[in-house]
């Protein structure tokens, strides 16, 4: 579609319905639930007639479902920043793959968009299945939990147990820090860990975690962000952040197994003070494994190799299906007819379209003609 308004514009034909510089960004986050909250900032959008609106929605990957993100009424400078949270908590990267801007009438009398749409941009299918893998929907895991997501929760649960385990040793209760450092060593490992089981001697091996261990989770879950970057579609968004992703869940995984070596040592501990020196240790490695580490002391923690953990990987998988609106013609929903934005309140036929190309065409082969018959 954007070829086509490319050769209609060099015929001179004005086919948009906004300005050339419209644009927006739109970003997954979390709010109540995971990636349950979308915003949107946009600019450069044209005025509308008194009977026009704005309307974003996001699309499903077959067009089936269309989820109305609300009117947007826009600033006098074509802009503004929209946001929506799903009501039902729906994670909207795992239903989602399009972010659409249509032209509605007003008053609108029927609840699906129109086909006038002015901006619009979709996450490449091939990487959104990764993307996905990654934090929503990853089949191998427990309740289908995306590797990623998994990942910070699993973490998460590692450092609660590794500040049990600090605070039973500080307080002089040895088999309470053993205990508790048995948890850490299981939620790392996950049941299929060499070193998982029953490592304080009491009788049982207990794992509070979900049992696919944070290490199982970090690994897989940076295969899954380099395979989202290596399909043939990937876009800027998803090889940046992508890599960024496979850096932080490589860091998660180093300190992780550092977490769970000293977790080990602490299992061996004769004494609550060997214990508590240990304990810190795990504290120390299970608090970067999630939060990851400001090497640079700039005040933040970067998405790069030594700094970014958990908490970061979890960002950069959302950001890698961050939207870029750009102008564009309509998207169809399946068996629908295509239409183009409209140009000072009429719309360009498709004919006109298809006479345009046949022109250019014709144009190119004179032109090539011509040159033959001169040599």
């Amino acid at each position: 579609m954007r070829r086509i308004l490319s050769i209609l514009a060099a015929l001179g034909l004005t086919v948009a319905v906004v300005s050339a510089n419209a644009a927006g960004v739109g970003n997954i986050r979390d709010e109540a639930a995971m990636s349950d909250k979308i915003t949107v900032a946009v600019s450069g959008f044209a005025a509308l007639a008194s009977d026009e609106a704005y309307e974003g929605w996001l699309v499903s990957d077959d067009g089936g479902e269309k989820l109305s993100l609300g009117i947007w009424a826009m600033d006098a400078s074509g802009g503004g920043t929209f946001t929506y949270i799903s009501p039902t908590g729906d994670n909207l990267i795992d239903k989602y793959d399009k972010l659409v801007v249509t032209v509605e009438p007003v008053p609108d009398n029927d609840a699906g968009p129109s086909a006038l749409v002015s901006a619009s941009d979709a996450i490449p299918s091939s990487s959104m299945a990764h993307i996905r893998h990654v934090l929503s929907n990853w089949p191998p895991a427990p309740n289908a939990q995306g590797l990623i997501a998994g990942t910070r929760a699993q973490a998460e649960t590692a450092l609660t147990h590794a500040n049990l385990a600090k605070t039973a040793a500080d307080s002089g209760d040895l088999a309470g820090a053993k205990q508790h450092a048995e948890h850490v060593v299981n939620i790392i490992e996950g049941s299929n860990g060499a070193n998982f089981g029953d490592l304080d001697g009491d009788g049982s091996a207990q794992n509070p975690g979900d049992g696919f261990g944070v290490l199982v989770y970090a690994q897989d879950g940076g295969k899954h962000a380099g395979f989202a970057m290596g399909t043939p579609e990937a876009d800027v968004e998803v090889k940046l952040h992508g890599q960024h992703v496979v850096d932080t869940a490589a860091n998660v995984a180093t300190w992780a197994a550092l977490a769970r070596d000293h977790a080990l040592d602490l299992l061996n501990a004769a004494d609550t003070s060997m214990a508590s020196t240990y304990a810190d240790m795990t504290v120390q490695a299970a608090t970067d494994a999630l939060n990851g580490v400001d090497t640079n002391n700039n005040g933040s923690v970067d998405p790069v190799p030594g700094e970014g953990g958990a908490q970061t990987a979890y960002l950069h998988s959302q950001l890698m299906a961050q939207y870029n609106l750009v102008e564009t013609g309509a998207v169809p929903a399946a068996g629908e007819v295509p239409q183009l934005p409209r140009s000072g309140g009429a719309e360009v036929p498709v004919v006109w379209i298809a006479l345009g190309i046949a022109l250019l065409a014709g144009a190119l082969v004179i032109t090539r003609v011509g040159r033959r018959m001169r040599v």
